[in-house]
């Protein structure tokens, strides 16, 4: 809990770098609440730009920090997939089993 906010999920999308430190800055979020915030990593399979191989990269750093990580990939480029996101937004809303299983 931050500043009034709870914040239960990050959705990271063509993402070639991992931004979860810039966003728990912003967030400010207490490291002892990060590993309950689930993080969604959302690659376009024939994107040139963040290439699957980079989310691949950035999923494994992230889990260094989080507990609960999804890496998905879709048909497509460099692009916000709106079916991940609305994907990303269940799961974060779900309660339970913090790894989604």
């Amino acid at each position: 809990s931050t500043g009034g906010y709870h914040v239960v999920g990050l959705f990271l999308g063509g993402c070639n770098q991992n931004l979860t430190s810039a966003a728990k800055e912003e967030t400010k979020v207490r490291s002892g609440d990060l590993k309950k915030v689930k993080v969604f990593v959302s690659s376009g399979k024939t994107d040139d730009i963040s290439t699957v191989q980079h989310c691949e990269s950035v999923a494994a750093g992230v889990e260094k920090d989080f507990d609960a990580v999804k890496l998905e990939v879709f048909d497509g480029g460099h692009s916000l997939s709106q079916e991940h996101l609305k994907a990303a937004l269940v799961w974060f809303g779900e309660a339970g089993d913090p790894k989604g299983k």
